[in-house]
């Protein structure tokens, strides 16, 4: 499955929730690793806002990164009724996926004048998935450990 939307991303940040959950908060030490995670909220850092980004949205048992990709981050994720949020704060969009655990990866792929292509790839998890990140851009910052516990936004 593959979905393309048209995103307008607020907050720097591409969120993924379900609808349980309320968006999240950031801090630094999350800043600097590129995304705030908590169980059913990810939000994952982008460089900065854009009105007209897209956000590819696949269901894939193949997880490769992009071609051209400069950033990629993967978590773990839990789809538990098969309906979730992606997108921004403002203006998610719903998207159907298989309920199931996922290693969830975001790629951003530059295109031109600063703008990127955002892939947003839910792929199957065997066994328990872990954070990682694969690409890492100048504002990335890898941790020996990475932060796993966000607040819900006030």
């Amino acid at each position: 499955m593959e979905t393309q939307l048209e995103v307008c991303i607020e907050y720097s940040q591409i969120v993924v929730c379900d609808f349980a959950e309320l968006f999240n908060g950031w801090t630094d030490r999350q800043v600097k690793q590129g995304f705030s995670w908590r169980p059913g909220v990810v939000a994952f850092g982008t460089p900065d806002d854009r009105w007209d980004a897209r956000l590819i949205v696949r269901v894939t048992g193949d997880s490769t990164v992009p071609e051209g990709a400069t950033r990629a981050i993967v978590v773990p994720y839990n789809v538990p009724t098969g309906r979730i949020l992606v997108g921004s704060v403002t203006n998610p969009h719903e998207i159907t996926v298989p309920i199931g655990t996922y290693e969830l990866t975001l790629a951003m792929v530059p295109t031109f004048e600063e703008a990127a292509d955002y892939y947003l790839t839910f792929t199957p998890a065997i066994g328990t998935p872990e954070p990682r990140i694969l690409l890492a851009d100048g504002r990335i910052v890898v941790p020996d450990e990475f932060d796993m516990d966000a607040k819900p936004a006030l």
